[in-house]
């Protein structure tokens, strides 16, 4: 992961443009590519945070047992929705406690 944050590094410093890494594989290796890798990211992420917001939903039913886990779901899912849809200053101070929690945590 360091390498490959290294390299994206390098192309953008190469190429400042506004956009994902699938801009750097439309303009190196051809649209098509950047098409498919934009797609592939976007299908990765929805995979991820529906797995997300289930691991979480199992983690807060161990605490609350009698609520189900689709609600813990629904919850996680409109908090996560409302700070995408606010300021993104708002955003990034969230996303910075947020990280500060975790790394408290490993700390501990």
């Amino acid at each position: 992961v360091y390498l490959m944050m290294l390299c994206l590094g390098e192309l953008s410093v190469a190429m400042p443009e506004t956009g994902a890494f699938h801009v750097y594989a439309s303009r190196y290796l051809g649209p098509a590519t950047g098409y498919a890798v934009a797609w592939l990211y976007w299908l990765t992420w929805t995979v991820a945070l529906g797995s997300s917001l289930t691991a979480a939903g199992f983690c807060m039913q161990y605490w609350f047992p009698q609520s189900p886990v689709w609600l813990w779901c629904l919850i996680f899912c409109a908090a996560i929705f409302l700070l995408n849809v606010v300021t993104t200053r708002f955003f990034a101070e969230s996303e910075f406690w947020f990280s500060l929690i975790k790394v408290v945590t490993i700390l501990a």
